[in-house]
């Protein structure tokens, strides 16, 4: 945080942002949510567009001279996003809560935040029964369920 310039709150924003955006992308149950089929190319159109939000929101926040400043890229960012993945999807703010409500229930949140985190030790999920843990030297394969410790 200190080494990017940002705050607590500011560092609790942005990953939460960033899960959002990486489970918005589990399409199975995008599709599930919305009663339709998400084409190849709104698929890819999504994925174009978590890319450029995500160097756009590097980029404007640390940009930033003052966390006013950086709240306002944040909430610009997001709310960019937001509003292209709605279109593109079809999904609503309600569905995406649904969205990350389930993924929360069912676990699949910590293999998506343990990407973040490729060398941290294990952790146990409330609930879980394994942890999961992600290959350093493999940052490209999906996380492996392990025994917990």
């Amino acid at each position: 945080m200190a080494k990017e310039g940002i705050t607590l709150a500011e560092t609790k924003e942005l990953t939460y942002f960033a899960l959002a955006v990486l489970e918005s992308q589990d399409w199975d149950v995008v599709e599930d949510l919305t009663g339709h089929p998400i084409e190849d190319e709104a698929r890819r159109q999504a994925a174009v567009e978590m890319r450029r939000r995500s160097q756009q929101m590097r980029d404007e926040v640390l940009a930033s001279e003052s966390e006013e400043a950086r709240w306002a890229a944040i909430e610009r960012v997001e709310s960019g996003y937001l509003s292209e993945y709605y279109r593109i999807t079809g999904m609503t703010p309600a569905l995406l809560d649904q969205l990350l409500l389930q993924s929360i229930n069912n676990n699949k949140i910590w293999e998506t935040a343990s990407a973040a985190a490729p060398n941290a030790a294990p952790q146990a999920p409330t609930g879980a029964l394994n942890c999961v843990k992600r290959d350093p030297k493999n940052p490209d394969a999906p996380p492996v369920p392990v025994a917990c410790p």
